[in-house]
């Protein structure tokens, strides 16, 4: 093999140019294996005494520990069985010295000349430049965000573990790749998914000049994927950084926060359109009611019968329509937020002892009787007096309508602290399992008896006005024996 022409002072044998030698330069010979057979003067000056000692180890026993790329590179280079000149940094250590190198290495007849020169006040800054690559290359390596580097050509030279469990690339059979198979391929090509057609264009773009970022649904996950060109010195393009993230918990927040607003706005216009609907409803209504009452009046002094049951039966229709009415516009106002409650301190015997008396024509028309019992020791509560004989009658009037010839019976009473009225009924009660749909608005619960009016709104309106008061309903029931309906109050 022909030797490369080598300017002095590297020309010759050590030794025959020993006047040409400059400070901070030594030569090594090495024979063929790249044991050490000589070295020069300054070589030895630039280690100190004991440095002749190298003579007869391996060059590479000599390489700093520290410095593990420079070794890697050093073997690289020459396991190239053709090449015959090695130009690398390099750092050595030799008699307890260790010093960063410019190792220009060619081949002779025999084996290697080698010369070694120290990289001054340039060492310890390339030792920080190679330790704070290797720091970000572990940055990398571990990080979540998945990172991909092509060359200029679009292969994928680098990638850590989140780049490659992310894309998570498939063959066209659906195969999955492993890291190695697709380390050194063509990225582009690799992206056969319909899922994954876009990261080509957004790679095309990016090859251009223009950094394009977009994200793609794959296998279940949104993927943020960004792709940036990459430029080194006296090369406009460079290749390629691909970065992917998982979105998925963001998109699914993004999602849900607009799910969010437009539920809050249906029921914002939902309730908007109740109330107005409601409220153009009942001035109506009240006229029907009363024009009944009057026509009644007039068909009970004829004793008209006829005119009697008609009469009755339209008032008791336009009540009906008149309570949904008014459970509509209740029901809308705490949605709002818009309910108003004006608590005071409420005698309870009274109240139930009033809300006995309002349905009692209605518990006599089905053969039943109401009874209230108030404790002695009950007394007063905090409550909006209004509200909570809305909810009495509510439950007192479902009791009656569900019960034919039995007991309704309301009782109050203070237990741990607490004041709760009870609202029981020997009527035909509801199934297990729909004790859970009593609460949902506009869902009736039918019992084992005849089919009643309503419109499924009183219980949901009930409850509501009751967790307003700072209380709760209970409810407990078995077909055939009956229902309890319990409001606790704090006392």
């Amino acid at each position: 093999m022909s030797e490369e022409p080598v300017a002095a002072p590297y020309i010759g044998v050590i030794g025959s140019a020993e006047g040409l030698v400059a400070p901070h330069i030594g030569l090594l010979e090495l024979d063929d294996a790249l044991v050490i057979r000589a070295v020069d003067p300054g070589f030895e000056a630039l280690f100190g005494p004991g440095a002749e000692a190298v003579v007869g180890r391996p060059f590479d026993a000599l390489f700093s520990v520290r410095d593990r790329r420079g070794a890697r590179l050093f073997h690289e280079r020459l396991s190239h069985g053709s090449v015959h000149r090695v130009d690398i940094p390099l750092t050595l250590q030799i008699a307890g010295r260790e010093a960063m190198m410019r190792l220009l290495m060619w081949r002779r007849a025999g084996g290697w000349t080698a010369c070694v020169e120290e990289i001054a006040g340039e060492g310890n800054l390339i030792f920080e430049l190679i330790e704070a690559r290797d720091r970000w290359v572990q940055i990398v390596k571990q990080s979540v965000e998945g990172v991909g580097v092509l060359d200029e050509v679009g292969r994928l030279t680098e990638l850590n573990a989140a780049f490659f469990q992310l894309l998570d690339l498939r063959s066209g059979r659906g195969v999955p790749l492993t890291e190695e198979a697709i380390r050194g391929a063509p990225l582009a090509e690799l992206l056969v998914e319909e899922s994954l057609a876009p990261i080509v264009t957004c790679m095309r773009a990016a090859e251009q000049g223009a950094p394009c970022s977009l994200e793609v649904q794959h296998r279940g996950r949104w993927l943020e994927v960004a792709a940036r060109p990459l430029s080194l010195p006296r090369r406009r393009f460079a290749g390629l950084c691909v970065q992917v993230r998982d979105v998925t918990a963001r998109r699914h927040g993004e999602q849900l926060k607009l799910q969010k607003e437009a539920a809050e706005a249906a029921s914002a216009a939902k309730s908007l359109f109740l109330a107005s609907m409601s409220h153009e409803l009942r001035t109506p209504l009240n006229a029907i009611i009363g024009y009944c009452e009057l026509l009644l009046d007039e068909a009970h002094e004829r004793e008209d019968a006829r005119l009697i049951d008609d009469l009755g039966r339209i008032g008791l229709s336009a009540r009906h329509l008149l309570d949904l009415v008014r459970n509509v516009l209740d029901l809308s106002a705490i949605e709002a937020g818009r309910m108003v409650l004006r608590p005071e301190e409420v005698a309870l015997a009274p109240l139930l002892a009033d809300v006995q008396a309002a349905l009692e024509p209605l518990a006599e028309r089905q053969d039943s009787a109401i009874a209230a019992r108030c404790g002695e020791d009950v007394g007063t509560v905090r409550v909006d007096v209004v509200r909570l004989r809305q909810v009495l009658i509510n439950l007192v009037g479902n009791a009656v309508k569900f019960t034919q010839g039995g007991a309704i019976t309301i009782a109050a009473a203070r237990v741990d602290g607490r004041i709760e009225i009870a609202v029981e009924d020997t009527g035909v009660g509801i199934a297990a399992d729909k004790l859970a749909e009593l609460f949902r608005e506009f869902v009736r619960v039918e019992g084992a008896g005849p089919k009643v009016e309503g419109a499924g709104l009183g219980l949901v309106v009930s409850r509501r006005l009751v967790e307003l008061m700072g209380g709760e309903i209970r409810v407990r029931s078995e077909v055939g024996r009956g229902s309890v309906f319990t409001v606790v109050l704090p006392a």
